[in-house]
């Protein structure tokens, strides 16, 4: 039976390792440039080339953010965390899946063979971890069955109140990232960020986007 707890998981869970990955990929790409490690560039023909380096970003980018976001999703869930801990990384999944795909048949970006098999690995080195997280989770849990499994109902395929919790959590994220991203328009009136709404909304465009994930878990946890 689908139930909110599940949801609230794989939704938040997603958006923690989705964060988490582009927060350690932006520091390690600073830290390798400040410590004037050796960064391969693209060749001419836009062959991205295959060194230790990216062997170290892929590890950086996998390990912390699948761990951590596998751990978050078991925590959250009310039964099956290492299932729980595992889907935690289906966008990262997606993700490299896609780039993957994209590569070989469109053929653009191009990719050796190093960096398909990084992909692939990368991708059940995620899954995995996360699982592992998920595990780790229900493992600390201070329950009486660490693995909380609740009976569900036979007749049941979904938890009563699941819909109703993700049109709220739907509508609540769609008029506050509204808001944000008109904010221009219903307060400047023409006067604002020089007397141009325009250049206020090269700033709401990107905040709407940035609270429109972050919204939309808040209000689905707390519903």
């Amino acid at each position: 039976m689908l139930r909110i707890s599940s949801v609230k998981a794989f939704i938040i869970s997603n958006i923690i390792h989705l964060v988490l990955s582009m927060v350690i990929g932006a520091g390690a790409a600073f830290l390798l440039l400040a410590l004037r490690m050796p960064v391969l560039l693209p060749t001419a023909k836009g062959v991205m080339p295959f060194g230790s380096t990216a062997i170290l970003m892929a590890c950086l980018l996998v390990i912390p953010s699948s761990l951590i976001a596998g751990f978050v999703a078991g925590r959250i869930a009310e039964y099956k965390p290492v299932l729980h801990g595992a889907l935690s990384s289906c966008i990262f999944v997606i993700r490299e899946a896609y780039g993957l795909l994209h590569s070989a048949l469109a053929g653009w970006p191009p990719r050796t063979v190093g960096w398909t098999l990084v992909s692939v690995m990368s991708i059940f080195a995620a899954l995995l971890l996360g699982a592992l997280g998920g595990h780790g989770a229900a493992q600390l849990s201070s329950e009486a069955n660490r693995y909380n499994v609740a009976p569900v109902s036979r007749n049941r395929f979904v938890e009563r109140g699941l819909l109703p919790k993700l049109l709220l959590s739907l509508a609540v994220t769609a008029c506050v990232c509204a808001f944000i991203l008109f904010s221009p328009t219903i307060f400047c009136h023409g006067q604002g960020a020089g007397g141009n709404c325009g250049e206020a909304y090269m700033l709401s465009i990107p905040a709407a986007m940035l609270a429109l994930p972050i919204v939309f878990a808040g209000t689905l946890f707390l519903a």
